[in-house]
């Protein structure tokens, strides 16, 4: 038996045949299926979770001593939990000392509100001795600046009643004068006529005529004296209204400065409460402890110094991702992705679905030198609603699956062959 016989009992035609078709078939099915079978299209970017919203920087107005730490980096913490206890030491604000000088001023501005409407002051209710002190002290100077106004007035008042004798002496001696005068007139008239007549002798004449001429000249010193006089009792009259006066306009100066003052201290009295419950550092918001400065009891914190910062938790996860830019032109805001942690393995815990909520306008060059646009990606799910219920915290970093589209398998193995037909063979 030759050799082709021996194929031919081994290999029966009909087997053949069969398998023939069956490769036939094969090919068929996998053209069809290359052909009309589609593959999700997924743009794979790094990111980083991180907060929603800033992280914010804890600081202390006026610094103290640490007396207490009550948490711990990585601490979990509520809005309004304690974080750290401060001592203020000498940056505290005396507050019994502000009330003490308070209730003096107000002492103070009773006095001279009386003295600025020319009424006894009527001085507030008070029962601390040591303010007491003080009240008596302004009853003392208020009795002090009266007496010494009143005897101010008392003199000039006494030097205004002279200047009104000296104006009535001075009319009775010019009403004087003027009779005199009109006697004098009458004498010298007669004697003339008589020395006319050579019935009086010469010398009494004259002596009559120096009389009338003494009286006439003492008349005309007489009548401008008069007025001045006035006047002088006038201006000591205006003196006594000026000294009542510069005691009431002292009083309103001084007051408006005790004003001022007392608005001072009752801020200084505001910030001094307000400074009691700032001895106590607490969180603004709910998040996680970060970066503590300074983790010794006794330690200085200087004022304004950053204490710690505080990571917000919200409900949404937000994560940053760097995207490639020859896929930018494939991924648009609102598009669906999923989000998977590095920390936890995807098939166990799976992963997050989210979508892109921003994309940055504008290319960034990281240190490495890569070139990314910063994307951003929001959760739509609450953090423990997802990978059954495991921590999720800033810092963690991600992997974000992009959905692009879609595209059938043949594409997929003609398109290394469509590339390499327009992209080879080209160089000089």
């Amino acid at each position: 038996m030759n050799r082709f016989s021996k194929l031919e009992q081994k290999y029966p035609l009909p087997a053949w045949r069969i398998f023939g078709w069956l490769i036939v078939t094969l090919i068929i099915a996998f053209g069809v299926w290359v052909n009309f079978a589609e593959l999700e299209e997924v743009a794979v970017l790094s990111g980083e979770v991180v907060p929603q919203d800033q992280v914010k920087v804890i600081q202390h107005l006026e610094g103290g001593i640490i007396k207490q730490i009550h948490v711990r980096e990585g601490s979990l913490v509520k809005a309004g939990d304690p974080l750290m206890h401060l001592d203020l030491a000498i940056n505290a604000i005396n507050e019994e000392g502000l009330e003490i000088q308070l209730a003096g001023l107000q002492i103070k501005r009773a006095r001279l509100i009386g003295e600025s409407e020319g009424k006894a002051p009527v001085y507030p209710v008070v029962s601390r001795t040591d303010v007491l002190a003080v009240l008596e002290a302004e009853k003392r100077v208020h009795k002090a600046r009266k007496e010494q106004v009143l005897a101010k007035v008392r003199i000039l008042a006494e030097k205004e009643k002279q200047k009104k004798l000296d104006v009535d002496q001075l009319k009775i001696k010019l009403t004087a004068i003027t009779s005199d005068l009109e006697v004098s007139q009458r004498k010298f008239t007669m004697s003339k006529e008589l020395l006319a007549a050579n019935l009086t002798p010469k010398i009494e004449h004259l002596q009559l005529e120096m009389e009338l001429t003494r009286m006439t000249g003492e008349q005309k010193i007489l009548r401008p004296a008069i007025p001045r006089a006035k006047a002088a009792a006038s201006e000591v009259r205006e003196r006594i209204k000026e000294e009542k006066l510069n005691f009431k306009r002292e009083a309103q100066e001084e007051l408006s400065q005790i004003e001022i003052e007392i608005a001072r201290l009752n801020e200084l009295l505001v910030t001094a409460g307000d400074q009691v419950t700032r001895t106590t550092i607490r969180s603004p918001i709910d998040g996680i402890v970060k970066n503590i400065r300074n983790n010794t009891i006794g330690g200085i914190v200087r004022p304004s110094e950053a204490v710690m910062d505080i990571v917000p938790s919200s409900d949404k996860l937000v994560i940053e991702a760097k995207l490639n830019p020859s896929d930018r032109g494939f991924v648009q805001v609102g598009q669906a992705v999923t989000i998977k942690l590095t920390a936890y393995d995807f098939f166990t815990y799976g992963g997050l679905k989210g979508k892109i909520a921003n994309i940055a306008a504008d290319s960034t060059s990281g240190d490495d030198g890569q070139t990314f646009f910063k994307l951003v990606v929001e959760t739509e799910q609450e953090e423990d609603a997802g990978l059954n219920g495991m921590l999720i915290t800033p810092g963690m970093q991600a992997l974000v699956d992009v959905h692009t589209g879609k595209k059938p398998v043949l594409q997929y193995l003609l398109q290394p062959v469509l590339r390499l037909r327009h992209e080879s063979f080209r160089e000089r």
